[in-house]
């Protein structure tokens, strides 16, 4: 994955860091302007500062921009000339202007893939920001969103701007952003791998949530005291943390994210209101807490009208624009800003031990301002405490406040420790409960055993080295045979003993193995087996030789097996065993996975033990998109119905035909029936597709008919089918759109089907045979039906399986049970058809055992309608019975 030209991007594994450049492009006023007062308060800092994302992530060179003279399209910035744009090189911020500006950057992916990533804005109070990115001079990707526009309005639901992009393999790329405000125009860029991006912001998030949390907690709290105390210092600090918490969040963009997400106007007056009304709450917690009036009039007569000129720039903000509303609101602040720090140092020289707490909290505010205003500079490198100086500042400021707040009152101390007290306690507490849900997410919750999300990261853990040394992982999965029987017998709480016994005695057989890995270690314990799930247990193995972990593993079951003494009771314990083998890559989930597939395996042959093989498993991509792509199929007519001829031995004519479905995928090729009926019983297509099927049998009827041939047909029905009661009449209705005879339709059901539910089997069958509509048993002779059900069925027609006629000729024991097979039959009234007939001896000997009807490749291979029509009017057969027998027959 690899990007070249103007723009680097990071890998999403290996992000490579890149230093972070701030320079800040303003006028020499402005730059003045805003850099002393982030120097000297921090809400003029608050009013315009944004989230950085982490460095190695950032744009930071080669962007080109311009000023819009007039209005553009995209594909008009697009077809303007390098020499037209302007080389900017470094963080874009261009102070306060409402002029629209143009942003380009130029990227080429040179790898052989696209390359997915999100363009994250950081800053959330843009008016207007259109994202345009043009690839091969085509736009594929364009967002129109912003701080003015309703919160929907954005792609992501995020708090920054969040574009998503994707950029086509092997191809030059050109990304536009438009971008118009009215405050401070910073346009802080980054390209990030999603999954990355939103862990990066949840620890983020995770941060400032933290931050505004002990801002909700600290104004509580003095809430509290100022309710048992009432005492006013109390209710202006709360005011002040209130204030502070309200600027902040909506700086972070959660206000307008999840309060007045359809409210940009009423997010806008927010913004210009938050900032005087945060200078209010400064003067009056000034004057309340240093209680300026006793010790210095003047201090608190010019914060009074401090006070009064922010409320009028309150109003100001309501009926003044946007940009001029927001530079007074910043000039204001250093003033109040120095003021505040003045009266502080002033008091504190008078001996107040509550202004030197108050001094050195605005110190705190300093520091942090000032770290974050010289890494914006480009002076200092970023870290934790640069990153997020203003909020550990503010948050130091409000607890030094909260604390000369309670130093004031010797009532109040007390208080205050026991309540941190409490809040340690509860940390504790938490704690605690913390190490215990992750204990419990990590073991069983019977056995205490390791369970699948342990084992799954230490077999991820041990991979890697097993892998150096030349080693093949072997996973081995263990299920008890027949649990439910203790369970029924010895109740469900001893079943949970002797289940702890039995991973015990496990975890004991296996630790005898050098072969195996450690899946958890303690102090005197040491756990090597995992309890996956329910009777379910699970160990890894690691060597050079998988012959050797194979017989290590059925070594290891014999010993496992052994019986096991339980409440006076000499248990046997059963296995049954699935293995799977790492490949070059190791995912622990698929390895359990495999293991699963491989013990179903185990469960049907004689060998406990059974390993993965590709062959075994059922749950393929290829199952999958046979499985979705099979509704669409029949939809459409992507399916096809090939017909095989049955010849009449003792009339030699042509009197049946057997509708044999046939799906050809256009990736997959041919796909067996066997294959893709299953997928319709499991997904609820089995009854459209059997409606497909008895349509397109009964317009081959109608073509038969055109030729004069009264032939059967013949098609193969599923047992939900025979679940259904209303079946009857919907196979009578769609014969009847055709002006078909029932009784020209023959259903074919195998013994098995017909078995699963006998009784409603037989009322459905009932009911199809009411209709005239023709009965056969398929396959007759592999299923598990008793004869004597059989012989309830309403069916005309029994159809001896392939696997013993095909070798009639030279196998003595088959030509039997088809010989037997057939005098039963007929002496029970049914009609005989052989299927499988391979050859002319087979066919000369079907007849000598008077079979009724054959069908083979011998006659003819399944074709389609087109193909069987021809041979019809080619073949050496009769198209309709012989006069003479269809008299006999009548």
């Amino acid at each position: 994955m690899v990007f070249s030209s103007n723009f680097h991007l990071s890998s999403a594994k290996k992000p490579e860091r890149s230093r972070e450049r701030r320079v800040i492009s303003l006028s020499r006023f402005g730059r003045i302007l805003i850099g002393v007062s982030i120097i000297f308060c921090s809400f003029g800092v608050l009013a315009e500062e944004v989230l950085r994302t982490q460095k190695h992530k950032v744009i930071d060179s080669d962007i080109s921009y311009m000023v819009e003279s007039s209005s553009l399209s995209a594909f008009e910035v697009n077809q303007v000339p390098d020499q037209d744009w302007v080389r900017f090189d470094g963080a874009i911020n261009f102070g306060y202007t409402d002029e629209v500006h143009w942003f380009k950057i130029k990227l080429v992916n040179l790898s052989r893939a696209a390359i997915p990533r999100l363009l994250a804005v950081s800053y959330p109070l843009l008016d207007t920001i259109s994202v345009y990115l043009f690839s091969a001079n085509q736009l594929t990707h364009s967002y129109a969103t912003g701080d003015g526009l309703p919160f929907d309005h954005r792609p992501i639901d995020h708090r920054y701007f969040l574009f998503p992009l994707e950029f086509s393999s092997e191809q030059e790329h050109f990304l536009y952003l438009r971008v118009q405000t009215e405050g401070a125009l910073q346009v802080p860029l980054a390209l990030w791998d999603e999954r990355r991006f939103f862990a990066e912001d949840a620890s983020a998030n995770a941060i400032n949530f933290l931050y505004l949390g002990v801002l909700l907690i600290m104004a509580a709290f003095n809430l509290m005291l100022f309710f048992l105390m009432r005492d006013s210092s109390f209710i202006s600090y709360v005011f002040f943390v209130s204030c502070i918490g309200v600027l902040m969040a909506s700086l972070f963009g959660y206000t307008y994210q999840y309060v007045l997400s359809e409210y940009p106007r009423f997010h806008e007056l927010l913004i210009l209101l938050i900032v005087p009304l945060s200078q209010v709450s400064i003067c009056v917690f000034t004057i309340r807490f240093l209680q300026l009036p006793q010790h210095s009039k003047f201090w608190s007569r010019l914060l009074s009208s401090f006070i009064v000129i922010a409320m009028l720039s309150m109003i100001g903000a309501i009926i003044l624009p946007y940009n001029l509303s927001t530079r007074m609101s910043v000039i204001l602040m250093l003033p109040i800003a120095v003021s505040a720090m003045a009266a502080g140092v002033s008091c504190w020289g008078e001996g107040s031990s509550s202004a030197r707490l108050y001094t050195i909290a605005w110190v705190a505010i300093l520091i942090g301002a000032t770290s974050s205003v010289l890494n914006r500079l480009g002076l200092i490198g970023s870290s934790f405490f640069v990153e997020y100086g203003l909020q550990l500042s503010t948050g130091v400021q409000t607890l030094l406040f909260s604390l000369a707040l309670a130093a004031r009152f010797n009532s109040e101390r007390d208080a205050r420790m026991k309540a941190q007290q409490e809040y340690v306690d509860e940390i504790h507490k938490r704690r605690n409960v913390e190490t215990q849900l992750v204990y419990s997410a990590s073991h069983h919750e019977i056995t205490g055993m390791p369970n699948r999300l342990l084992f799954e990261k230490s077999v991820r853990h041990h991979f890697e080295a097993q892998k150096e040394s030349g080693n093949h992982l072997l996973v081995v999965l263990l299920h008890i045979r027949r649990f439910d029987d203790v369970n029924k017998t010895l109740g469900h709480r001893n079943a949970d003993v002797l289940l702890r016994r039995i991973g015990e005695q496990i975890n004991t057989v296996v630790s005898k193995s050098s072969d195996c890995l450690t899946i958890e270690e303690k102090k005197n314990d040491v756990s090597l087996v995992a309890h996956i799930e329910g009777v379910s247990f699970c160990f890894c193995l690691a060597n050079t030789n998988k012959n050797d972990m194979l017989d290590e593993v059925e070594s290891l079951v014999r010993r496992m097996a052994e019986p096991l003494e339980f409440m006076g009771l000499a248990l046997e314990l059963n296995f049954l065993v699935g293995c799977s083998f790492d490949g070059d890559d190791v995912d622990p989930q698929i390895l359990l996975r495999q293991a699963f597939v491989a013990f179903d395996k185990a469960d049907q042959r004689v060998s406990p033990i059974a390993v993965y093989e590709p062959a075994m498993n059922p749950y393929s991509p290829k199952r999958l998109t046979l499985m979705t792509e099979l509704r669409t199929a029949l939809e459409h007519d992507g399916l096809e119905l090939h017909f095989q001829p049955q010849v009449h031995l003792t009339g030699k004519y042509v009197c049946g035909f057997e509708g044999l479905l046939r799906w050809t995928h256009h990736e997959f090729g041919v796909v067996p029936p066997d294959e893709f009926i299953p997928m319709a019983e499991k997904t609820g297509l089995m009854k459209p597709l059997t409606a497909w099927v008895i349509k397109r049998a009964a317009k081959f009827c109608r073509q038969l008919d055109e030729l004069s041939c009264d032939a059967f047909v013949s098609v193969n029905i599923s047992a939900l089918n025979l679940r259904e009661q209303s079946f009857s009449r919907q196979v009578c209705e769609m014969l009847g759109e055709d002006g078909i005879a029932p009784s020209r339709l023959i259903l074919e059901v195998t013994e098995t089907a017909a078995m699963i539910d006998p009784e409603g089997a037989l009322k459905v069958l009932n009911a199809l045979h009411d209709a005239n509509i023709r009965l056969s048993i398929d396959d007759f002779g592999t299923g598990h039906s008793s004869l004597s059900y059989i012989r309830r069925l309403p069916v005309q027609e029994i159809k001896i399986d392939r696997s013993f006629v095909g070798d009639i000729v030279n196998n003595k024991d088959d030509e039997t049970i088809v010989r037997t097979t057939i005098n039963m039959c007929h002496d029970l009234g049914f009609v005989v058809v052989a299927e499988g007939l391979e050859d002319q001896k087979t066919l000369e000997l079907l007849e000598s055992l008077n079979c009724d009807i054959v069908q083979g490749y011998h006659i003819a291979r399944p074709s389609s309608v087109a193909n069987t029509v021809n041979w019809l009017l080619n073949s050496e057969w009769a198209l309709r019975r012989p006069v003479e027998l269809t008299r006999l027959q009548s």
